[in-house]
């Protein structure tokens, strides 16, 4: 069998995968759409909480406490990630799904981590600053 008839093959069967709407893919388009609504909003009210409790930026503290300041955020934000995403995993599926289906296979890192990740972005201003302060702070060392 010719290299171009074995692609041309793969070509065609992995099409035949993308436009496929069986129940099985409408069933991971609900289980993304689960673990996006739960990342969203434990993400969200996590995020804000962090923006509500963690020291403002001033220009006029020093380095060293920004930095602090900075490492400190992002270590509660990766310890609060870990348990967004065990709760996330504790809450069942909540629509039918069919026997063949194996639940909870679905990459929720790639689906409802994307919104957790771009809620905790958009929502501490007060981090960014900070670090966009540092950054300009390194680029004068330099």
């Amino acid at each position: 069998m010719a290299t171009s008839e074995i692609r041309e093959r793969y070509s065609v069967r992995r099409m035949k995968k993308l436009l496929n709407h069986d129940n099985i893919r409408l069933t991971k388009f609900f289980e993304m759409i689960q673990y996006t609504v739960l990342y969203s909003v434990l993400g969200f009210f996590t995020a804000l909480l962090f923006e509500l409790t963690m020291p403002t930026f001033s220009s006029q503290k020093g380095i060293f406490l920004i930095v602090t300041e900075i490492i400190i955020q992002l270590c509660l934000c990766s310890i609060a990630i870990f348990y967004i995403k065990k709760i996330v995993k504790i809450i069942p599926l909540l629509f039918p799904y069919p026997k063949k289906y194996k639940a909870y296979q679905t990459p929720e890192y790639i689906t409802g981590g994307t919104a957790l990740v771009l809620m905790f972005i958009t929502i501490q201003a007060t981090l960014f600053k900070k670090i966009e302060h540092l950054r300009r702070w390194v680029g004068k060392v330099n």
